[in-house]
């Protein structure tokens, strides 16, 4: 835990509940006491999260784009979670997936959570990935890789390095009077 976040709680509303025990304080106080408590709580662990996931972008190793497929290069699932889980652990963060499928369309949530107790989520949703001949669990499998990649990248601002070219190559390049226009 960070030392500002440290320093903060001793100051919270557990000394009020304190005091407030030892005067003989009534039920009904002592919940509002209980809720203040929660509330400040759950502004310690929000900043805490916010203050471990800005340290574990500043320490992330760099994640370039080391695979082929469909006339473009990427950064594999399996390689950019390689790649983070150290600085994630050192920074107290985790990530998980939720998944739910309505007919054709896929969603996937990236939850990312500290050690404290706080989340952040990302999600995105697509069609299956009928592509390539698959059957329709491959193609929901495809689809769900998808979505993980980019909503893991989304809810931890991550930015794979190296050229995206959208699948293609341009079929012209901009000519010098292009650019001076």
């Amino acid at each position: 835990m960070s030392k500002s976040v440290q320093t903060t709680q001793e100051g919270g509303p557990s000394n009020l509940i304190a005091m407030a025990i030892e005067k003989g304080a009534d039920v009904e106080q002592l919940e509002k006491l209980l809720d203040l408590q929660e509330r400040w709580d759950a502004k310690q662990a929000k900043t805490a999260f916010f203050e471990a996931l800005s340290e574990f972008q500043r320490v992330c190793p760099k994640i370039e784009r080391a695979s082929s497929g469909h006339n473009n290069t990427y950064a594999k699932l399996e390689d950019i979670v390689h790649i983070i889980r150290e600085s994630m652990a050192e920074a107290g963060l985790t990530h998980r997936f939720e998944h739910s499928h309505e007919g054709d369309t896929l969603s996937v949530k990236c939850v990312v959570n500290h050690k404290l107790g706080h989340s952040e989520s990302t999600s995105m949703s697509a069609p299956s990935d009928v592509s390539g001949g698959k059957n329709k669990i491959q193609a929901l499998g495809s689809s769900a890789t998808y979505l993980q990649r980019y909503t893991l990248c989304g809810a931890l601002g991550l930015v794979v390095g190296g050229l995206d070219n959208d699948g293609g190559t341009p079929d012209e390049l901009v000519s010098d009077k292009q650019i001076i226009l």
